[in-house]
């Protein structure tokens, strides 16, 4: 394995280049969403690719607002690992 400044490096640059290219993702489905809506369409085919618009929706519950003996008994606990890359600040060489 490479050295771990190499990788640590290498995984930096990617996720910038990560959130260029989501940005970039996000202006074409805008672009395509406004024509969709424009012309009243949830589906469109173009030479090479088709498009179709679905809705989706999903129920959640809020702690906040549901009984404490339903939630103790219903609420089931999902654990992940999450990483973060931040860069570390520069050391001043004297």
């Amino acid at each position: 394995m490479e050295n771990l400044d190499t990788t640590l490096s290498k995984w930096a640059q990617l996720r910038k280049q990560k959130v260029q290219v989501e940005k970039e993702c996000t202006k074409y489905k805008n672009r395509i969403e406004r024509y969709m809506n424009s012309h009243h369409k949830t589906v469109i085919t173009g030479t090479h690719y088709s498009v179709q618009k679905q809705t989706t929706s999903r129920k959640m519950l809020l702690k906040e607002s549901t009984p404490i003996d339903l939630w103790d008994t219903y609420s089931v606990p999902v654990v992940y690992n999450t990483f973060r890359l931040k860069e570390n600040k520069k050391v001043k060489v004297k």
